[in-house]
């Protein structure tokens, strides 16, 4: 083999592995928080806090990557509320984290954890096409189901271990548009309990759509 041909393949063997390791670089994300349980929080037992809310989550960095999570970064301390940890049995367990916050809304994906590993939690709520006679006006001419959206990343969202419902609700022009949904919790499945959407800009809170679900 001439010089010139081994010149060669040791760049092409450079180039890949340089690649390799913008790749690798490109991937390894931190999601790291900066929350220490405090004395005030000694007493709320679902707080996930410290390494093991670190270690959580950049075990499921690729979730959080594909949904566009904010990585580490400064963050007021009221965000690390949005990690938790509650039994829902013996063996599972139902997980909150950060993922995102703007000027009013937060946002948190959720998982839950057993004996087949860590999963995101695929909610789902149907979704609707809304047809307006006169948008100026905001008079509604038909509302169709368009089928249903599964995701794991809810907005302002709860979860309560006493009547084990999975809160969410969405708004923006100041609270006029709003979508407010609940999950239960019920043998080991998430069942949609209520649906609430207000779809009009009539400056107040008047649901068009509600639906309560046994």
């Amino acid at each position: 083999m001439t010089l010139t041909k081994i010149i060669k393949i040791k760049l092409f063997a450079l180039a890949i592995g340089l690649s390799n390791f913008a790749i690798a670089a490109e991937s390894d994300v931190s999601f790291s928080m900066n929350c220490n349980k405090n004395e005030s929080q000694v007493h709320l037992g679902s707080v996930l806090s410290g390494d093991k809310l670190n270690s959580f989550r950049q075990n499921v960095a690729d979730t959080l990557t594909q949904y566009s999570c904010q990585s580490s970064m400064d963050h007021p301390p009221e965000l690390c509320a949005l990690n938790n940890r509650w039994p829902l049995d013996t063996e599972t367990w139902l997980i909150q984290t950060y993922c995102g916050h703007g000027a009013y809304l937060t946002s948190s994906v959720w998982f839950t954890e057993g004996h087949t590993g860590v999963e995101p939690l695929k909610l789902k709520y149907p979704n609707f096409n809304w047809n307006f006679k006169d948008s100026e006006k905001q008079i509604i001419e038909t509302i169709i189901a368009t089928g249903f959206i599964r995701t794991p990343v809810l907005t302002d969202a709860s979860f309560n271990p006493n009547t084990k419902l999975i809160s969410h609700r969405s708004y923006c022009c100041a609270g006029d548009l709003s979508t407010t949904i609940q999950w239960l919790v019920k043998d080991g499945t998430f069942k949609l309990r209520h649906l609430e959407v207000d779809n009009i800009k009539n400056g107040t809170l008047t649901p068009q759509l509600v639906f309560q679900y046994d």
